[in-house]
Protein backbone atom coordinates (compact mmCIF):
# COMPACT_ATOMS: atom_id res chain seq x y z
CA UNK A 1 0.00 0.00 0.00
CA UNK A 2 0.93 3.45 -0.52
CA UNK A 3 2.31 4.62 3.12
CA UNK A 4 2.12 7.71 2.44
CA UNK A 5 -1.41 8.17 1.57
CA UNK A 6 -2.50 5.42 4.52
CA UNK A 7 -0.71 7.36 7.33
CA UNK A 8 -2.85 10.63 6.17
CA UNK A 9 -5.52 8.58 6.40
CA UNK A 10 -4.51 7.47 9.74
CA UNK A 11 -3.77 10.89 10.71
CA UNK A 12 -7.28 11.79 10.04
CA UNK A 13 -8.67 9.11 12.11
CA UNK A 14 -7.08 10.21 14.87
CA UNK A 15 -7.44 14.07 14.89
CA UNK A 16 -11.20 12.92 14.62
CA UNK A 17 -11.00 10.40 17.38
CA UNK A 18 -13.01 12.17 19.73
CA UNK A 19 -15.81 12.84 17.31
CA UNK A 20 -16.45 10.01 16.09
CA UNK A 21 -16.70 8.44 19.81
CA UNK A 22 -19.09 11.29 21.20
CA UNK A 23 -22.38 10.30 22.78
CA UNK A 24 -24.19 11.22 19.48
CA UNK A 25 -21.88 8.71 16.97
CA UNK A 26 -20.33 6.50 19.39
CA UNK A 27 -18.27 4.11 17.27
CA UNK A 28 -16.83 2.39 20.00
CA UNK A 29 -19.99 0.43 20.43
CA UNK A 30 -18.82 -2.26 18.09
CA UNK A 31 -16.24 -3.31 20.61
CA UNK A 32 -18.88 -3.35 23.43
CA UNK A 33 -20.98 -5.25 21.42
CA UNK A 34 -17.79 -7.74 20.68
CA UNK A 35 -17.16 -7.73 24.79
CA UNK A 36 -21.11 -8.68 25.26
CA UNK A 37 -21.04 -11.62 22.61
CA UNK A 38 -17.30 -12.71 23.92
CA UNK A 39 -16.99 -16.18 24.22
CA UNK A 40 -20.18 -17.12 22.36
CA UNK A 41 -20.66 -20.57 21.38
CA UNK A 42 -22.49 -21.01 18.55
CA UNK A 43 -22.21 -25.20 18.77
CA UNK A 44 -23.65 -24.69 22.53
CA UNK A 45 -27.27 -25.45 23.68
CA UNK A 46 -27.91 -22.22 24.49
CA UNK A 47 -26.83 -20.15 21.70
CA UNK A 48 -30.19 -18.83 20.32
CA UNK A 49 -30.83 -17.66 23.61
CA UNK A 50 -28.14 -15.36 23.86
CA UNK A 51 -27.94 -14.90 20.02
CA UNK A 52 -30.95 -13.51 20.41
CA UNK A 53 -29.98 -11.03 23.21
CA UNK A 54 -26.59 -10.27 21.37
CA UNK A 55 -28.59 -9.25 18.41
CA UNK A 56 -29.37 -5.93 19.73
CA UNK A 57 -26.07 -5.36 20.09
CA UNK A 58 -25.32 -5.50 16.43
CA UNK A 59 -28.00 -4.33 15.05
CA UNK A 60 -27.80 -0.94 14.36
CA UNK A 61 -24.39 -2.32 12.54
CA UNK A 62 -26.53 -3.81 9.46
CA UNK A 63 -29.78 -1.95 9.38
CA UNK A 64 -30.76 0.67 7.22
CA UNK A 65 -34.11 2.53 6.96
CA UNK A 66 -35.83 -0.84 4.35
CA UNK A 67 -33.15 -3.26 5.55
CA UNK A 68 -32.75 -4.96 8.93
CA UNK A 69 -31.40 -8.40 8.92
CA UNK A 70 -30.40 -8.90 11.98
CA UNK A 71 -33.86 -8.25 13.39
CA UNK A 72 -34.70 -11.03 10.36
CA UNK A 73 -32.35 -13.07 12.59
CA UNK A 74 -33.82 -12.56 15.72
CA UNK A 75 -37.32 -13.26 14.19
CA UNK A 76 -36.49 -16.59 13.66
CA UNK A 77 -34.89 -17.31 16.91
CA UNK A 78 -38.30 -16.02 17.99
CA UNK A 79 -39.96 -18.61 16.75
CA UNK A 80 -41.68 -21.52 19.28
CA UNK A 81 -41.72 -24.04 16.45
CA UNK A 82 -38.60 -26.39 17.31
CA UNK A 83 -37.93 -27.29 13.42
CA UNK A 84 -37.37 -23.32 12.66
CA UNK A 85 -35.63 -23.02 15.71
CA UNK A 86 -33.18 -26.13 15.16
CA UNK A 87 -32.58 -24.98 10.85
CA UNK A 88 -31.75 -21.42 12.11
CA UNK A 89 -29.05 -23.09 14.78
CA UNK A 90 -27.57 -25.24 11.51
CA UNK A 91 -27.52 -22.00 9.41
CA UNK A 92 -25.19 -20.36 11.90
CA UNK A 93 -23.14 -23.67 12.69
CA UNK A 94 -22.44 -23.57 9.07
CA UNK A 95 -21.54 -20.00 9.21
CA UNK A 96 -18.82 -20.66 12.23
CA UNK A 97 -17.94 -23.92 10.83
CA UNK A 98 -14.48 -24.96 10.74
CA UNK A 99 -12.75 -23.79 7.35
CA UNK A 100 -9.04 -24.59 8.34
CA UNK A 101 -8.31 -21.04 7.73
CA UNK A 102 -9.16 -21.26 3.92
CA UNK A 103 -10.43 -18.08 3.47
CA UNK A 104 -12.39 -19.13 0.53
CA UNK A 105 -14.26 -21.83 2.47
CA UNK A 106 -15.27 -19.36 4.65
CA UNK A 107 -16.72 -17.68 2.09
CA UNK A 108 -18.25 -20.60 0.51
CA UNK A 109 -19.86 -21.14 4.00
CA UNK A 110 -20.78 -17.57 4.24
CA UNK A 111 -23.23 -18.12 1.35
CA UNK A 112 -24.24 -21.51 2.50
CA UNK A 113 -25.35 -19.05 5.37
CA UNK A 114 -27.25 -16.64 3.46
CA UNK A 115 -28.99 -19.04 1.34
CA UNK A 116 -30.06 -21.64 4.46
CA UNK A 117 -31.28 -18.18 6.27
CA UNK A 118 -33.24 -16.46 3.00
CA UNK A 119 -34.93 -19.70 2.48
CA UNK A 120 -36.02 -19.75 6.09
CA UNK A 121 -37.01 -16.14 5.80
CA UNK A 122 -39.07 -16.67 2.22
CA UNK A 123 -40.74 -19.68 3.85
CA UNK A 124 -42.02 -18.58 7.55
CA UNK A 125 -42.46 -14.99 6.42
CA UNK A 126 -44.68 -12.19 4.53
CA UNK A 127 -43.58 -10.78 1.40
CA UNK A 128 -43.27 -7.15 2.64
CA UNK A 129 -40.70 -8.18 5.68
CA UNK A 130 -38.85 -11.25 3.42
CA UNK A 131 -37.00 -8.11 1.15
CA UNK A 132 -36.02 -6.06 4.69
CA UNK A 133 -34.99 -8.85 6.68
CA UNK A 134 -32.86 -10.52 4.05
CA UNK A 135 -29.39 -11.82 4.61
CA UNK A 136 -26.12 -11.22 2.72
CA UNK A 137 -22.82 -11.27 2.62
CA UNK A 138 -21.93 -8.08 4.75
CA UNK A 139 -24.47 -9.27 7.63
CA UNK A 140 -22.93 -12.49 7.60
CA UNK A 141 -19.72 -10.69 7.78
CA UNK A 142 -21.20 -8.62 10.93
CA UNK A 143 -22.41 -11.56 12.68
CA UNK A 144 -18.54 -13.23 12.37
CA UNK A 145 -16.68 -9.90 12.72
CA UNK A 146 -18.36 -9.15 16.35
CA UNK A 147 -18.48 -13.08 17.86
CA UNK A 148 -15.55 -13.87 16.52
CA UNK A 149 -13.66 -10.83 16.03
CA UNK A 150 -10.04 -12.05 16.80
CA UNK A 151 -10.43 -13.93 13.11
CA UNK A 152 -12.96 -12.28 11.07
CA UNK A 153 -13.49 -8.23 9.70
CA UNK A 154 -16.47 -6.94 9.01
CA UNK A 155 -17.24 -5.42 5.72
CA UNK A 156 -18.91 -2.35 3.58
CA UNK A 157 -18.12 -2.70 -0.23
CA UNK A 158 -18.26 1.14 -0.69
CA UNK A 159 -16.12 1.76 2.10
CA UNK A 160 -13.79 -1.38 1.54
CA UNK A 161 -13.40 -0.48 -2.61
CA UNK A 162 -12.84 3.66 -1.94
CA UNK A 163 -10.07 2.56 0.92
CA UNK A 164 -8.35 0.12 -1.25
CA UNK A 165 -8.00 2.70 -3.95
CA UNK A 166 -7.04 5.56 -1.62
CA UNK A 167 -4.35 3.11 -0.16
CA UNK A 168 -3.07 2.37 -3.75
CA UNK A 169 -3.79 -1.49 -2.28
CA UNK A 170 -2.00 -4.11 -5.19
CA UNK A 171 -4.97 -6.27 -5.58
CA UNK A 172 -8.66 -5.81 -6.58
CA UNK A 173 -10.79 -5.62 -2.96
CA UNK A 174 -13.98 -4.85 -4.84
CA UNK A 175 -14.72 -6.19 -8.66
CA UNK A 176 -18.02 -5.84 -10.71
CA UNK A 177 -20.00 -5.10 -7.07
CA UNK A 178 -18.55 -8.35 -5.47
CA UNK A 179 -15.76 -8.73 -2.83
CA UNK A 180 -13.10 -10.69 -3.45
CA UNK A 181 -13.05 -12.26 0.08
CA UNK A 182 -9.38 -13.52 0.24
CA UNK A 183 -8.36 -10.03 -0.70
CA UNK A 184 -9.91 -7.92 1.40
CA UNK A 185 -8.68 -10.08 4.61
CA UNK A 186 -5.17 -9.61 3.38
CA UNK A 187 -5.34 -6.17 2.67
CA UNK A 188 -6.82 -5.46 6.38
CA UNK A 189 -4.36 -7.66 7.93
CA UNK A 190 -1.62 -5.30 5.89
CA UNK A 191 -3.59 -2.33 7.29
CA UNK A 192 -3.12 -4.09 10.74
CA UNK A 193 0.68 -4.62 10.06
CA UNK A 194 0.61 -0.60 9.76
CA UNK A 195 -1.05 -0.17 13.06
CA UNK A 196 0.65 -2.29 15.09
CA UNK A 197 3.53 0.64 14.29
CA UNK A 198 1.67 3.42 14.97
CA UNK A 199 2.28 4.13 18.88
CA UNK A 200 0.18 7.35 18.99
CA UNK A 201 -2.54 5.52 17.46
CA UNK A 202 -2.74 2.27 19.39
CA UNK A 203 -1.95 4.64 22.72
CA UNK A 204 -5.44 6.75 21.91
CA UNK A 205 -7.80 3.52 21.25
CA UNK A 206 -6.16 1.65 24.06
CA UNK A 207 -6.54 4.37 26.75
CA UNK A 208 -10.21 4.83 25.55
CA UNK A 209 -10.82 1.31 25.35
CA UNK A 210 -9.88 1.08 28.98
CA UNK A 211 -11.77 4.02 29.73
CA UNK A 212 -15.12 2.70 28.31
CA UNK A 213 -14.63 -0.83 29.85
CA UNK A 214 -14.35 1.06 33.35
CA UNK A 215 -17.67 3.39 32.88
CA UNK A 216 -19.72 1.47 31.25
CA UNK A 217 -19.58 -2.15 33.06
CA UNK A 218 -18.42 -4.30 30.08
CA UNK A 219 -18.40 -8.30 30.86
CA UNK A 220 -14.44 -8.15 29.86
CA UNK A 221 -11.72 -5.57 29.07
CA UNK A 222 -12.52 -4.01 25.60
CA UNK A 223 -9.11 -5.01 24.73
CA UNK A 224 -9.33 -8.38 25.06
CA UNK A 225 -11.89 -8.37 22.58
CA UNK A 226 -9.85 -6.91 19.69
CA UNK A 227 -6.14 -8.23 20.92
CA UNK A 228 -5.69 -8.61 17.14
CA UNK A 229 -6.74 -5.24 16.11
CA UNK A 230 -9.32 -6.77 13.84
CA UNK A 231 -12.39 -3.58 14.97
CA UNK A 232 -9.73 -1.17 14.56
CA UNK A 233 -8.77 -1.75 11.47
CA UNK A 234 -12.54 -2.50 10.20
CA UNK A 235 -13.18 0.64 12.00
CA UNK A 236 -10.69 2.99 10.31
CA UNK A 237 -11.88 1.74 6.74
CA UNK A 238 -15.17 2.60 7.64
CA UNK A 239 -14.93 5.83 9.46
CA UNK A 240 -12.51 7.10 6.95
CA UNK A 241 -15.99 6.33 4.38
CA UNK A 242 -18.64 7.28 6.56
CA UNK A 243 -17.20 10.71 7.34
CA UNK A 244 -16.59 12.34 4.83
CA UNK A 245 -12.66 11.99 4.06
CA UNK A 246 -12.63 11.10 0.72
CA UNK A 247 -15.13 14.42 -0.09
CA UNK A 248 -11.56 16.43 0.72
CA UNK A 249 -9.20 13.36 -0.46
CA UNK A 250 -10.29 12.44 -4.06
CA UNK A 251 -9.80 8.80 -4.90
CA UNK A 252 -7.77 7.49 -7.60
CA UNK A 253 -8.92 6.10 -9.98
CA UNK A 254 -7.97 3.04 -11.35
CA UNK A 255 -5.53 2.38 -14.62
CA UNK A 256 -5.89 0.91 -17.49
CA UNK A 257 -3.47 -1.75 -17.80
CA UNK A 258 -2.16 -2.90 -21.17
CA UNK A 259 -2.38 -6.53 -21.82
CA UNK A 260 1.16 -7.44 -20.60
CA UNK A 261 0.56 -5.80 -17.40
CA UNK A 262 -2.84 -8.07 -16.92
CA UNK A 263 -1.05 -10.70 -17.94
CA UNK A 264 1.25 -10.06 -15.23
CA UNK A 265 -0.55 -8.99 -12.65
CA UNK A 266 -2.48 -12.75 -13.27
CA UNK A 267 0.68 -14.07 -12.25
CA UNK A 268 0.92 -12.14 -9.16
CA UNK A 269 -2.57 -13.17 -8.13
CA UNK A 270 -1.53 -16.84 -8.25
CA UNK A 271 1.93 -16.57 -6.84
CA UNK A 272 0.05 -13.95 -3.75
CA UNK A 273 -2.67 -17.04 -3.64
CA UNK A 274 0.15 -19.21 -2.96
CA UNK A 275 1.50 -17.27 -0.42
CA UNK A 276 -1.40 -17.10 1.52
CA UNK A 277 -2.10 -20.61 1.55
CA UNK A 278 1.49 -20.89 2.89
CA UNK A 279 1.19 -19.19 5.64
CA UNK A 280 -2.32 -20.38 6.41
CA UNK A 281 -0.25 -23.77 6.38
CA UNK A 282 2.36 -22.52 9.01
CA UNK A 283 -0.33 -20.90 11.26
CA UNK A 284 -2.12 -24.10 11.40
CA UNK A 285 1.71 -25.77 12.23
CA UNK A 286 2.84 -23.19 14.57
CA UNK A 287 -0.41 -23.15 16.36
CA UNK A 288 0.15 -27.23 17.55
CA UNK A 289 3.83 -26.14 18.17
CA UNK A 290 1.65 -23.32 20.62
CA UNK A 291 -0.01 -25.78 22.35
CA UNK A 292 3.05 -28.01 22.88
CA UNK A 293 4.61 -24.28 24.66
CA UNK A 294 2.10 -24.24 27.31
CA UNK A 295 2.04 -27.78 28.30
CA UNK A 296 2.89 -28.94 31.38
CA UNK A 297 3.74 -32.47 32.15
CA UNK A 298 4.53 -32.53 35.86
CA UNK A 299 2.68 -35.13 37.64
CA UNK A 300 2.12 -36.94 34.41
CA UNK A 301 2.47 -40.57 34.19
CA UNK A 302 4.98 -41.95 31.08
CA UNK A 303 5.86 -45.38 29.85
CA UNK A 304 9.53 -45.70 28.26
CA UNK A 305 10.17 -48.33 26.73
CA UNK A 306 13.18 -49.17 28.85
CA UNK A 307 12.63 -48.43 31.83
CA UNK A 308 8.79 -48.84 32.38
CA UNK A 309 6.67 -46.44 34.13
CA UNK A 310 7.61 -43.15 35.55
CA UNK A 311 5.88 -40.29 36.91
CA UNK A 312 7.20 -36.58 35.38
CA UNK A 313 8.55 -34.31 38.59
CA UNK A 314 9.79 -31.87 36.70
CA UNK A 315 8.86 -30.57 33.15
CA UNK A 316 10.73 -27.33 31.65
CA UNK A 317 10.75 -26.91 27.97
CA UNK A 318 12.38 -29.85 26.04
CA UNK A 319 13.76 -31.71 29.17
CA UNK A 320 11.25 -33.82 31.26
CA UNK A 321 12.84 -35.01 34.30
CA UNK A 322 11.39 -38.64 35.47
CA UNK A 323 11.02 -40.57 37.94
CA UNK A 324 11.59 -44.52 37.03
CA UNK A 325 12.04 -47.21 40.00
CA UNK A 326 15.29 -47.20 38.26
CA UNK A 327 16.08 -43.48 39.61
CA UNK A 328 15.12 -40.08 37.80
CA UNK A 329 16.45 -39.85 34.27
CA UNK A 330 16.37 -36.16 32.27
CA UNK A 331 14.70 -36.92 28.72
CA UNK A 332 14.52 -34.71 25.47
CA UNK A 333 10.50 -34.61 25.01
CA UNK A 334 11.22 -34.17 21.31
CA UNK A 335 13.28 -37.18 20.79
CA UNK A 336 12.21 -39.48 22.99
CA UNK A 337 8.37 -39.16 21.73
CA UNK A 338 9.32 -38.65 18.28
CA UNK A 339 11.35 -41.76 18.18
CA UNK A 340 8.61 -43.70 19.64
CA UNK A 341 10.28 -44.40 23.49
CA UNK A 342 7.96 -42.32 25.35
CA UNK A 343 4.46 -42.58 25.65
CA UNK A 344 2.02 -40.63 28.03
CA UNK A 345 -1.17 -41.89 29.68
CA UNK A 346 -2.80 -39.82 27.50
CA UNK A 347 -2.83 -40.51 23.70
CA UNK A 348 -3.49 -37.35 22.64
CA UNK A 349 -0.58 -35.91 24.25
CA UNK A 350 1.51 -39.02 22.96
CA UNK A 351 0.19 -37.78 19.55
CA UNK A 352 0.99 -34.59 19.88
CA UNK A 353 4.83 -34.97 21.47
CA UNK A 354 5.14 -37.21 19.54
CA UNK A 355 4.64 -34.83 16.05
CA UNK A 356 6.57 -32.06 17.42
CA UNK A 357 9.87 -32.71 14.82
CA UNK A 358 8.23 -33.29 11.69
CA UNK A 359 6.47 -30.40 12.53
CA UNK A 360 9.00 -28.27 13.30
CA UNK A 361 10.66 -29.67 9.81
CA UNK A 362 7.47 -28.63 8.32
CA UNK A 363 7.44 -25.42 9.19
CA UNK A 364 10.97 -24.48 8.03
CA UNK A 365 10.34 -26.30 4.78
CA UNK A 366 6.96 -23.74 4.23
CA UNK A 367 8.88 -20.93 5.20
CA UNK A 368 11.26 -21.80 2.43
CA UNK A 369 8.64 -22.48 0.33
CA UNK A 370 7.15 -19.08 0.63
CA UNK A 371 10.10 -17.10 1.09
CA UNK A 372 10.28 -18.51 -2.68
CA UNK A 373 7.22 -17.41 -3.69
CA UNK A 374 8.03 -13.75 -2.18
CA UNK A 375 11.86 -14.01 -4.54
CA UNK A 376 9.27 -15.08 -7.68
CA UNK A 377 6.51 -12.45 -6.88
CA UNK A 378 9.82 -9.34 -6.51
CA UNK A 379 11.22 -10.69 -10.07
CA UNK A 380 7.36 -10.05 -11.74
Amino acid sequence: MNTENLQEIIQNYLSQYEFINNRENDELFKWRAAAFMYGMNPFADDFLVKLKMALRAMSVLCTEENWQPATGISTLCDSDQADKANETLTAFKVLFGDDGGDIEERYNNILRFVGMTNTMIDNYMSESDQAVYEQDIRSALVYLGIMRADKDFMFELDAAEHFSLFAEYEEDVVADGTVSLPAYYRMCEELIDYIKSDDDLLKTVYNRLDYESAVASCPCSLRDVDKKLHLLAYDIVHCTEKYGFYETHPIPKKKRLTANQLKLEAQRKIIRNNIYEIQQHINKATSQLDELENLDMTGMTVTHAKFGDGEVIEHDGDRLTVLFSIGEKTLSLKTAFSKGLLEAEDEEITELCSSILDTEEKVKALQLRQRAQELELEKI
